[in-house]
């Protein structure tokens, strides 16, 4: 498969979300219950995993995919489609966006159809299908980004749907890689205990960001630096348009004199991309006033519940730009 870079970090298991909802509570029970539920693990896998390509305005690539199903699980009938590809808030992970609200301006999404849109699969067995691209002749600049599906018919096969995130770049293009602070989140207590602090971080640029890092520094009354933390990391890419959580823990709590937190994301070779400042003092607190899990692997619903409630605070905010034209005639499967 020239021509085609898999990226490992986007690789496993993925799960589709929809449209956030504006209420707190809904939020809430939405999120606790997708971290308390156990997704079925799926003998279904694609290769590549991932797709990774630089494409030029006016042109045509093949990317052939070959859907495997591992032996002893169910067959069945197959089906295939594309969507707009988006992020989760809380880790970053690639989730499918639905037609109607996939409306940036950096969408692939009309870009690719798949052929056959329906395969039959044994258990053990494999079935090839031909995924193609066709390039706008007047896209310009950046990057264009969709998902390709592969999910059961019907709703009590057990098997999980598989998603391959897909990230284009225009050769020759302007890229812009910018990005904005739109809420900083954090704990606090008086005795000592470890002080969490969530960032979250819209990439508002037209082109995917990689591997950006947050620090955080605790600054006392004369801006020397008391205290600083390194924030966790999403292991994807940044899509434009998507709005993605760092989380960052100082050991032992708000430091004696500390009055500013500054949370800071930037490139791994040293470019700033946001900074914002919060004033704050011991015993204050943002959010439910829930310490998250320390030490824990991934996100621990106390952090979920954290999380949305800050989520639930923010504005909603329009689409990053026009939704992309379909080619003439192009006929796009899609999953509602």
């Amino acid at each position: 498969m020239d021509g085609f870079r898999s990226n490992p970090a986007a690789r496993g298991p993925l799960t589709l979300a929809g449209n956030a909802l504006p209420k707190a509570l809904v939020t809430l029970l939405i999120l606790g219950a997708l971290l308390l539920s156990v997704q079925p693990a799926s003998g279904l896998t694609v290769e590549p995993a991932n797709v990774t390509l630089d494409i030029g305005p006016g042109q045509t690539y093949d990317l052939p995919l070959l859907v495997s199903l591992v032996p002893g699980e169910p067959g069945g009938s197959f089906s295939l489609g594309v969507s707009g590809l988006g992020q989760s808030p809380l880790d970053g992970n690639y989730t499918a966006v639905e037609a109607d609200s996939d409306a940036g301006g950096t969408s692939a999404r009309t870009f690719i159809t798949v052929d056959p849109a329906i395969i039959q699969l044994k258990p053990g067995g494999s079935a090839e299908v031909k995924a193609v691209i066709r390039v706008p002749a007047d896209a310009r600049d950046g990057g264009r980004y969709a998902a390709i599906q592969v999910r059961p018919e019907g709703t009590d096969s057990g098997q999980s749907p598989v998603l391959i995130p897909v990230l284009l770049t225009l050769e020759g293009g302007n890229i812009t890689e910018t990005g904005e602070i739109t809420t900083i989140t954090f704990t606090s207590n008086e005795s000592g205990e470890d002080f969490q602090v969530g960032t979250f971080f819209q990439d508002t640029g037209n082109h995917d960001i990689p591997g950006a890092i947050n620090t955080v520094d605790l600054e006392d009354t004369g801006g020397a630096v008391v205290a600083t933390a390194r924030g966790v990391s999403p292991e994807n890419a940044l899509i434009p348009g998507q709005e993605v959580q760092f989380s960052a823990t100082v050991k032992g709590g708000i430091p004696s004199g500390a009055v500013k937190l500054v949370s800071r994301i930037g490139k791994g070779d040293g470019t700033l991309l946001a900074e914002q400042e919060e004033s704050l003092q011991a015993g204050e607190t943002t959010g439910p006033g829930q310490s998250w899990p320390v030490g824990a692997p991934g996100f621990g619903v106390p952090l979920a519940i954290f999380a949305a409630a800050a989520l639930a605070r923010r504005a909603k905010r329009p689409p990053p730009g026009p939704e992309a034209g379909a080619l003439p005639g192009s006929q796009v499967p899609v999953f509602k």
